[in-house]
């Protein structure tokens, strides 16, 4: 006898890349977006060597799905990374539409010292389906002839997908009931794709095995009474 838990939410999608620190680090929309979405993208930098690091600067070429007409620079932050201090200021920067390239001028940085901005822009509204939209920064000490990449944040535009359902439609108290549910993506059935099946006011997930298909026969202990069965996928931020 398999008891039906109680409802849990799925976890949303992933809207930042949340990712250990890292001296030259890139946070923004990973996962799935939608045409039309606002991307905002925050940089970190960090002079990790001994000396002064003289001129830094940073650049960032943007994908052409990015929509630059709007494109705002704001945020600056000089900041201690030893002691996570951070004072606001102004950095110079310039962009080149030809190249879609911004440069931003962040200045002279002492040992464990750097700085942090954000960028925003839009993604196109026309954009299709299936389109991938990959960025990072470069962060460039020329004294030292040393340039360092960021991470990059990949979002997609996710192809539709469709759930069936083949399993019981409705179930009474203590009645055996068979769950059975299939996700697909351009005509083609997925594996492991987690299903939400629903119960009243509970809910069980299962993922789809190498068939496509996540099923499980399962004894309901609800209160009395006859209730329906949903299946539901909630996307897990990719395209297929």
């Amino acid at each position: 006898r398999i008891k039906v838990v109680k409802m849990i939410p799925p976890p949303p999608l992933p809207s930042e890349n949340l990712l250990p620190h890292d001296p030259n680090a890139m946070y923004g929309p990973a996962g799935q977006v939608a045409p039309g979405q606002a991307m905002r993208y925050v940089v970190e930098f960090e002079n990790e060597g001994e000396g002064t690091a003289f001129g830094v600067y940073v650049t960032d070429v943007f994908d052409p799905n990015l929509e630059d007409a709007n494109l705002t620079v704001k945020d600056f932050q000089l900041v201690d990374w030893a002691t996570s201090a951070e004072t606001p200021t102004i950095l110079p920067y310039r962009y080149d539409p030809q190249s879609r390239t911004l440069t931003v001028l962040a200045g002279d940085f002492g040992p464990r010292k750097g700085g942090r901005f954000t960028i925003e822009l839009r993604l196109k509204g026309d954009a299709p389906t299936g389109t991938v939209v990959s960025n990072h920064a470069t962060v460039y000490f020329p004294t030292v002839l040393e340039e360092t990449r960021t991470n990059s944040i990949v979002s997609v535009i996710p192809f539709p997908t469709q759930t069936t359902y083949a399993g019981f439609t409705n179930v009474r108290y203590s009645d055996h009931a068979l769950l059975q549910a299939a996700v697909t993506g351009q005509g083609k059935l997925l594996s492991g794709k987690e299903i939400v099946f629903t119960i009243d006011q509970s809910s069980l997930v299962l993922q789809t095995d190498t068939i496509g298909i996540a099923q499980r026969v399962l004894r309901v202990e609800s209160s009395p009474g006859q209730y329906p069965i949903q299946a539901r996928f909630p996307g897990d931020g990719y395209y297929y």
